[in-house]
């Protein structure tokens, strides 16, 4: 194993750079079809009591990552777009909490919360 001491003079450039792409062609191509097919709509039961089919119409992916002298921040997220199915219209114009959690673990991964869904920030 490699320690500090053993490489007394180790420089590294600073970087940061961040990366962001729509993913839902790529994720299709690898095989990854239903919670995208409109026709199957195999997400559905991740909301309770909605009058129609719910599927991932698209899927963004971000990363960030910055190294400097005082360490390294690095940061990745994912923000889908659902739609449901022969729906004309959905309002949410209330405060409303989000989750996201693992299925067969349960684990949390992030937690948040609306306070006013028609504030721009």
């Amino acid at each position: 194993m490699l320690r500090r001491e053993d490489i007394p003079d180790l420089w590294i450039p600073r970087f940061k750079f961040s990366y962001e792409f729509e993913s839902k062609k790529t994720m299709v191509e690898l095989g990854l079809e239903l919670p995208f097919a409109d026709r199957k709509a195999e997400i559905t039961e991740m909301v309770l009591d909605i009058p129609y089919p719910l599927y991932v119409s698209e899927i963004y992916l971000k990363s960030y990552i910055e190294v400097n002298e005082e360490g390294t921040e690095a940061a990745a997220s994912i923000g889908a777009i659902m739609m449901m199915q022969q729906c004309r219209s959905l309002v949410v114009n209330h405060p409303f909490m989000f989750m996201i959690r693992e299925e067969i673990s349960n684990s949390v991964f992030f937690v948040g919360a609306v306070l006013n869904p028609l504030s721009e920030s």
